[in-house]
C-alpha cells in the first residue's frame, strides 16, 4: 500500500505535467470515512483544490473531466473517492499544501 505522502506527491506529479498549476492543495479526508463498509482499506479519500489557467473558461464536468484523465492511473489502486474544487488564482492565495 501506498503511504498519502507519497500519493499526494504524485498527484502533484502527474497533474504539473499538464498543467501549470498556481495552487494545489490535497487533503487526506479518509479518517471522515472510516468506518463506511465500501471503502476499501488500501484507498483513500482526498479533497483537491487546484488553480491552473488550462482550467479557466472550461465548465465544471470539462475540469473535471481533465483531472480525472490525468489522474486515471492512481483512480483505481489508490483513490477510492475525490472530491475536486477548481479555483481561479484570484481565490486561491494561499493555498499550496497537502495533508496526508
Amino acid at each position: 500500500m501506498i503511504d498519502c505522502t507519497t500519493l499526494c506527491e504524485h498527484i502533484r506529479t502527474l497533474l504539473s505535467q499538464e498543467l501549470s498549476l498556481t495552487a494545489l492543495n490535497i487533503v487526506n479526508e479518509s479518517h471522515l470515512h472510516a468506518n463506511h463498509p465500501q471503502r476499501p482499506k488500501n484507498q483513500y479519500h482526498l479533497a483537491l483544490t487546484l488553480a491552473s489557467p488550462e482550467l479557466n473558461g472550461l465548465t465544471r464536468v470539462k475540469q473535471h473531466q481533465w483531472v480525472y484523465r490525468l489522474l486515471a492511473p492512481l483512480m483505481q489502486q489508490h483513490i477510492h473517492a475525490l472530491k475536486i474544487n477548481i479555483v481561479h488564482k484570484e481565490v486561491a492565495n494561499g493555498i499550496n499544501s497537502i495533508t496526508p
